[in-house]
């Protein structure tokens, strides 16, 4: 699905109001010696000062499809068919959004945003060894789970001869049925109605089912907490 060699810092799904907040990965061969890197957003957003963290609650970003998926020129066929499946019109939307796990952080991809001074000044703050994980594979059948919400990754090789099967996972299970990526309007109201269009277009069942197993098996286990102004926060 993607090119061959090393994946920029990126988050999949850029420029969609929709998009699955986790993603599983495991891996099947080649993976020995390979890591996938993470990036906190959330860690660097909170050492912010409050009056540039109500700044950046309020800032949108033009998201615009290019080329090379963080990966240019290493396969030009890969890019043609990306292109053909993957692009996506210009969009604005929200810097800052709340997690599943109801902390709050930037959603963004440096390949799919406008490039401003702004943003490069964020990358260096942001892509510093301090916010970043890397997570070393020491087996072939790892399976990693992780944040596609506020979080960004990347693919550091030798990867040529790896191969891993990737699939993006909702929490639809774990947390309240109107939980919101984003406090900013319209896109709170716009993300309420295309996740509706996808529900009635994929024919998905009621959340019936999905509220009893979140009563009765995850509830609880998990600390006592409550959602406020779309924020989960512990009692």
């Amino acid at each position: 699905m993607f090119a061959e060699g090393e994946l920029l810092w990126h988050s999949n799904e850029p420029g969609s109001i929709v998009f699955n907040p986790g993603i599983a990965l495991m891996g099947v061969k080649g993976m020995v010696g390979t890591s996938t890197g993470f990036a906190t957003t959330a860690s660097w957003y909170e050492k912010q000062k409050d009056s540039f963290k109500r700044e950046l609650d309020e800032m949108t970003v033009n998201f615009i499809f290019k080329e090379g998926y963080g990966a240019p020129g290493l396969n030009k066929d890969h890019d043609d068919i990306f292109s053909w499946n993957q692009a996506f019109d210009p969009i604005e939307l929200p810097l800052v959004i709340t997690s599943p796990g109801g902390i709050k952080g930037l959603h963004y991809s440096p390949y799919a945003v406008e490039e401003t001074k702004f943003f490069k000044e964020i990358d260096n703050e942001l892509f510093a060894e301090e916010n970043i994980y890397h997570h070393k594979y020491q087996q072939n059948n790892d399976i990693c789970i992780f944040d596609n919400s506020i979080t960004l990754h990347n693919r550091i090789g030798p990867v040529d001869e790896r191969v891993a099967y990737r699939t993006p996972c909702d929490y639809c299970h774990l947390i309240p049925e109107g939980y919101n990526y984003y406090s900013q309007e319209p896109y709170k109201t716009q993300f309420i109605e295309t996740r509706k269009d996808i529900q009635n277009t994929l024919n998905l069942q009621s959340r019936v089912e999905d509220n009893m197993v979140y009563e009765k098996f995850i509830k609880p286990v998990i600390p006592e907490r409550e959602w406020k102004n779309n924020d989960l926060v512990r009692k």
